[in-house]
């Protein structure tokens, strides 16, 4: 490869893998649900920017409340076994997560009274 365009390594980079993957993992839900709640409050709401930054708040609040935890917990695990497998293309991420999604979309609505369908 040209060294001209060779990546440099950067800070981040410099810090030991098992706090880099710590360091994903725990933004990672945050990140998730501020862009879900943005997303709802552009769709939902006519009030503006300011409502728009509220909304993407209250995703990462919740995002941190209830995703950290789990990523942290069922997520840590999986992507270091995927790294020890050396299975880090970011297809088999977003298939692991696809199904770890799904899974606890489903447990969830076990929890919270079924799905809504009658």
């Amino acid at each position: 490869m040209n060294q001209a365009i060779a990546a440099r390594p950067t800070r981040l980079s410099r810090l030991p893998r098992f706090l880099r993957s710590l360091f994903g993992l725990a933004l990672a839900p945050v990140i998730g649900g501020a862009v879900v709640f943005g997303a709802v409050g552009v769709i939902e709401s006519s009030q503006g920017r300011i409502e728009l930054l509220r909304m993407a708040g209250m995703g990462g609040y919740f995002g941190a409340l209830f995703g950290a935890p789990a990523a942290l917990l069922i997520g840590w695990p999986i992507h270091l076994l995927l790294l020890k497998l050396r299975w880090t293309h970011v297809a088999v991420y977003v298939g692991f997560g696809a199904v770890l999604g799904v899974l606890g979309f489903f447990a969830a609505a076990s929890v919270y009274g079924g799905l809504g369908i009658d």
